[in-house]
């Protein structure tokens, strides 16, 4: 007998070694490699039997069937209790055994000031470098005054808000004294929409039906970021939107993820949600969130974006092409049923005004979109700036569109009415005409800003693609600080803390202040600047280079190549930072070895850092969503190098808006944004380097513009320790 189970677990390994990473991760589709045989045996059998002989049924035969089948007769674990994911609402209750938590002088200091602020409802403005436990510093006063109260914590990343949820209000709760409910919520498309699934899902492959389906029987939350594993689909075939939410209507409201969140949220009292969401709950008719005693906005430095993000406009001419002929299909379809059912007759005449309209609009945007692309080709630029008279000629066709916009707006809004009114049960036609009211609405209020192109608080610029001739019209916002101080205006009654590693620029909170509209508020406030617990002069060490060469130059890029070579016989894990894909292209041409890592476009991060951690000697070379907000603790992240200052793009019309803006108001656009935003960035991509107490790391930044001109010493005013700075001719007895 036991010489049997010894062969049927030889047997297993064997298979388990045969199977493709492909078919293990449609069981572990949470992960996206280093798939353990240990986790896929405790999958499998905690997977009903339904789902896997319906599978059986559906794949081809092979080890991979062959295993599954031996897996389930095992019965290999009897626990079937889900340990992917926390819910995402949660009552927690205080430990009886409380770790007591190691209180830091910074964290304490911040503690206090966030217990103060409770009191005064004013506005905290808070650096606070990593080493300092400032999570926990505003969450312990959240704990201790929750009776009656609700909290919000706001922040940029997803990664962040899962980790407070996940790990950090469990650990602070432990010196909590009461009870409390949290949950954690994202925007509706994050979520998976059992609506969609099935209506697509007989087109699904076998192993992307295997890996949702378990999913499904999984998931407490529906949050698709656990679902990696993509086959033949997008995340936009299974998530909720707009365009299919009914709500209460839907067949599926029973067991919808989103509605279970929804309904939680007003009565949770801790709010974990992410800057986008709670910008965009300030313009929604209803709020979904409620009203809070306190606004945490962590990693605070990125709200200027997020504010130009929700309060932007563009109009892609493509992307519209495609939802009118949509919408002129569907209405066509969608006529012949309300000519023939009960409904009132002015429902049918509504419908057949929209379907009239959609045609006309269709044809005037056509002619709008070869007007303006035969003026824009003159040009031969793929972006520039415009202004109003790029409309000149064709100031019919702009009216004609903004009446036909609100035309069908009007009527679709009526014969939503009357479809209500008569309990109409056409799941697909309410979606379509609630899709079709929405969208008018939004391209409406985007073609009335981006076709008068003259407010001064946006930077109005067209993006073509040379190549399909696509063309977008942008309006986005510079004005942030003026919009956000509307905000704080409309939260007078509660408190709010900014925090972040990276608010403090050229030694005040000057450049951060303007971005968000604090003194245009007239809100008190407090500036902060806590002390990190790192021992920064023992843990770190920072190395500048001078006669290295200017930094816009191929020489300069020749000697980056020169110089990362010679870190490479370091053999430790290196991230190199860049400030664009044309320096990273130019490495990879040039550094072609399997230790080198390179960030593409399209790529996905969360792959290329499993790449990178899996290897002791690995050379990561990436730009943008690098710099901030990944987490290389020990020996993950030794060598930091970065090659340029990361200055905004000089010609960029969102810089050059802003630039001019400045100019009119008196200001310095260099000294009083361009090299502001820098510091903040730099200071930020740095922060990569020591996570943790014990880390240690060398930070080499090849730009000797630090050095070679005055505002360098503004720059350096911001590092923990001082810099050494060495001739590159002579740089490699450091190595």
């Amino acid at each position: 007998m036991k010489r049997w189970c010894r062969q049927q677990l030889d047997r297993i390994g064997k298979l388990f070694s045969e199977i493709s990473d492909e078919e293990k991760n449609s069981i572990l589709f949470e992960k996206i490699g280093n798939f353990s045989f240990k986790e896929f045996k405790e999958r499998v059998s905690s997977y009903s039997n339904s789902l896997i002989n319906s599978f059986i049924l559906s794949y081809s035969s092979g080890p991979f069937l062959e295993l599954l089948l031996l897996l389930k007769e095992e019965n290999l674990s009897k626990d079937k209790k889900d340990k992917l994911e926390e819910e995402a609402f949660k009552v927690v209750n205080p430990s009886k055994k409380r770790p007591q938590l190691e209180e830091r002088d910074g964290q304490k200091l911040f503690r206090e000031n966030v217990e103060n602020l409770l009191k005064e409802k004013s506005v905290l403005i808070a650096e606070a470098p990593p080493g300092i436990g400032k999570t926990l510093a505003y969450l312990l006063p959240m704990m201790e005054n929750i009776e009656s109260k609700r909290f919000l914590i706001s922040t940029n990343t997803k990664s962040l808000q899962e980790q407070i949820f996940t790990k950090d209000i469990k650990l602070a709760s432990y010196n909590a004294k009461v009870s409390f409910s949290t949950i954690n919520i994202k925007g509706i498309s994050n979520y998976f929409c059992f609506s969609k699934y099935y209506e697509n899902m007989e087109s699904f492959h076998p192993l992307m039906k295997l890996a949702t389906e378990g999913f499904i029987q999984i998931s407490k939350t529906g949050d698709i970021n656990s679902l990696k594993f993509m086959k033949g689909i997008t995340y936009d075939d299974i998530t909720c939107d707009s365009r299919y939410c009914q709500d209460l209507e839907c067949p599926f409201s029973n067991i919808c993820f989103f509605l279970r969140l929804k309904e939680k949220v007003l009565s949770s009292q801790i709010v974990v949600t992410n800057h986008y969401l709670t910008l965009i709950n300030e313009t929604l008719p209803k709020s979904i969130l409620g009203d809070f005693e306190m606004i945490i906005f962590d990693e605070a430095h990125n709200l200027e974006n997020v504010i130009s993000d929700v309060y932007s406009y563009s109009i892609d001419f493509f992307e519209i092409f495609k939802i009118l002929k949509y919408f002129i299909k569907k209405i066509k379809e969608h006529l012949k049923t309300i000519e023939e059912s009960s409904l009132p007759y002015d429902c049918f005449n509504f419908f057949t005004e929209i379907y009239s309209y959609l045609n006309t609009l269709y044809e005037d945007f056509e002619i709008l979109y070869e007007n303006i692309l035969e003026k824009v080709m003159l040009d031969e630029k793929e972006k520039d700036i415009y202004n109003f008279k790029m409309f000149e000629n064709a100031k019919t066709y702009v009216l004609k569109i903004k009446q036909l916009l609100y035309s069908i707006k009007e009527n679709g809004e009526k014969s939503v009415k009357i479809l209500k009114d008569s309990k109409f049960k056409n799941l697909e036609i309410k979606q379509n005409l609630k899709y079709l009211v929405e969208e008018s609405a939004k391209i409406y209020e985007s073609f009335v800003v981006v076709s008068e192109a003259n407010n001064s608080d946006y930077a109005f610029f067209y993006e073509l693609n040379t190549k399909t001739k696509n063309l977008i019209l942008n309006a986005i916002l510079v004005n942030t600080g003026e919009q956000f101080s509307n905000f704080l205006r409309k939260k007078e009654k509660t408190s709010i803390v900014f925090t972040s590693a990276t608010l403090k620029s050229s030694n005040d909170f000057a450049f951060f202040k303007d971005r968000i509209g604090i003194n245009i508020s007239k809100r008190k406030y407090k500036e902060e600047v806590f002390v990190s617990s790192f021992d920064y002069k023992n843990q770190m060490k920072i190395f500048c280079f001078k006669n290295i060469g200017d930094p816009n130059t191929e020489q300069f890029m020749d000697n980056v190549i020169t110089f990362i070579r010679k870190v490479e016989q370091k053999r430790k894990r290196t991230l190199v930072l860049t400030t664009s894909y044309q320096q990273i292209d130019y490495i990879k041409e040039r550094l072609n070895d399997p230790k080198f890592i390179f960030q593409v476009k399209e790529g996905n991060n969360d792959k290329i850092l499993l790449q990178y951690k899996n290897r002791k000697d690995s050379i990561l070379v990436g730009t943008n969503t690098f710099w901030e907000g990944i987490d290389l603790p020990g020996d993950l992240l030794e060598i930091l190098v970065i090659l340029k200052l990361p200055f905004l793009v000089p010609d960029d019309p969102v810089f050059l808006k802003k630039s001019e803006n400045l100019k009119n108001k008196g200001f310095d656009p260099f000294n009083d944004y361009s090299l502001p935003y820098a510091i903040l960035k730099l200071k930020q991509g740095m922060g990569r380097l020591i996570r943790r107490k014990d880390d240690k790391g060398e930070i080499y930044i090849l730009d000797e513009r630090i050095i070679t001109k005055k505002y360098g010493k503004k720059v350096i005013s911001e590092f923990f320790v001082e810099p050494a700075i060495l001739d590159f001719n002579e740089f490699t007895g450091v190595l």
